[in-house]
């Protein structure tokens, strides 16, 4: 297992270097994945320190500071507190009246901000701005490395009661079940990958047929970022939307309305059932982040094959998780810990719904593998991708 580890941080490495040859304004890959991502590099998540009862009761209260910090900043975002300050240093008077908030609750705010080295304070002119290092995320949509977990954050926490049920009974937790604020976080946190990195990474081959106008299935399509950007870099291409989630499908016809894109639509359908009231096929099926989130997994991909063309193919971005279920495996790598997190709160709470295939998040290459062969596809491969140094695998089924 150390072996294949060593082989996979070698290859990592090896891609790192090719991409950064690509990008000639970025130094490191660290740099360039704040560029491309938005957020920290997977690697540089450290583990809670347990080399103590001192030194874990010290990091369980350092990480729970930040965490009412975080929840503080995805409320200033959701007020408007920051935006407000970005056009000018404001008292905390002044900008409770810009943003019709209480003036008590603004002034507390602005003080643990300040604390917290994401407002600046003049004391001469008694004003809070945002720190220069914060005005990024605040400005720039496409990079939602730091407001965006102020809004994921606070909904994963926020259904504590509903996880510890599902913890004891095996029962999942639904989609549709959830803060609507977390389809626009899930959305936020994804869009530069998607934004600068999606098109590019496709095979020649799937590029090719959209190209010249082949037909594509963004199956778990959510709020249709991706199915739009895929429709506005193949305008010949036909590109249909399909997700379970009636609140993200109706977002997604609100963007396609406000994009005046004529090549994409969206539906309210099963995974498991996608397609199934027309004779459509298609020529590319995609699951983007959201196979392993799915109760009907299994299902899906075998209406995925059903409803592909022959010579067709099924791509999947996923998640980094080890190539079988070993936890020696899964633990090695540096990922492990922020999407095992997230899997836990959100992906499989999701897949255990209705006695679901409960994939989770961490699930191996290798169970991909069998599901998508199993179905009738007659390859399965894990490709090379940029993507895959943002901590997630690429995946091509042919037909």
């Amino acid at each position: 297992q150390q072996a294949k580890l060593d082989k996979l941080t070698e290859k990592l490495d090896t891609l790192s270097k090719s991409v950064i040859s690509d990008n000639p304004d970025v130094e490191d890959i660290d740099a360039l994945l704040g560029k491309m991502f938005g957020c920290i590099k997977p690697s540089s998540l450290s583990p809670i320190d347990t080399r103590s009862e001192e030194a874990f009761g010290a990091a369980m209260m350092e990480a729970s500071v930040a965490a009412l910090h975080v929840n503080l900043i995805g409320i200033g975002d959701e007020l408007g507190y920051f935006s407000a300050l970005l056009d000018k240093p404001m008292s905390y008077d002044d900008l409770s009246n810009a943003v019709n908030c209480d003036r008590r609750y603004t002034k507390e705010w602005c003080i643990v901000m300040t604390a917290g080295k994401v407002l600046d304070y003049n004391e001469e002119d008694d004003t809070f701005s945002v720190t220069a290092t914060v005005q990024e995320s605040v400005r720039v949509s496409m990079n939602p490395s730091g407001l965006v977990w102020g809004t994921i954050l606070p909904v994963c926490i926020g259904d504590r009661r509903k996880l510890i049920e599902a913890f004891k009974t095996g029962r999942g937790i639904d989609w549709n079940d959830r803060d609507p604020q977390l389809y626009n976080s899930i959305c936020s946190f994804f869009k530069p990958l998607y934004e600068n990195h999606l098109v590019s990474s496709l095979p020649h081959e799937i590029s090719k047929c959209l190209e010249e106008g082949g037909s594509l299935a963004d199956v778990g399509c959510g709020k249709g970022l991706t199915s739009c950007l895929l429709a506005a870099a193949f305008p010949k291409a036909t590109i249909k939307g399909f997700d379970y989630c009636k609140a993200s499908i109706k977002m997604a016809q609100e963007t396609v309305k406000k994009r005046e894109l004529e090549n994409v639509s969206f539906f309210v359908q099963n995974a498991k059932e996608f397609g199934h009231d027309s004779e459509d096929s298609f020529d590319v099926v995609c699951f983007l982040d959201c196979f392993h989130d799915m109760a009907v997994a299994k299902s899906a991909a075998k209406q995925a094959v059903a409803k592909t063309k022959p010579g067709g193919f099924c791509f999947l971005i996923e998640p980094m998780a080890a190539e079988t279920d070993s936890v020696a495996s899964q633990v090695a790598l540096p990922t492990c810990s922020m999407f095992g997190s997230f899997s836990c709160h959100i992906c499989l709470a999701c897949a255990m719904c209705n006695s679901g295939d409960g994939l989770g998040t961490l699930c191996p290459t290798a169970t991909f593998r069998d599901i998508f062969l199993q179905v009738g596809y007659s390859s399965f491969a894990s490709i090379e991708s940029p993507i895959n140094s943002a901590g997630f695998r690429f995946f091509v089924a042919k037909k």
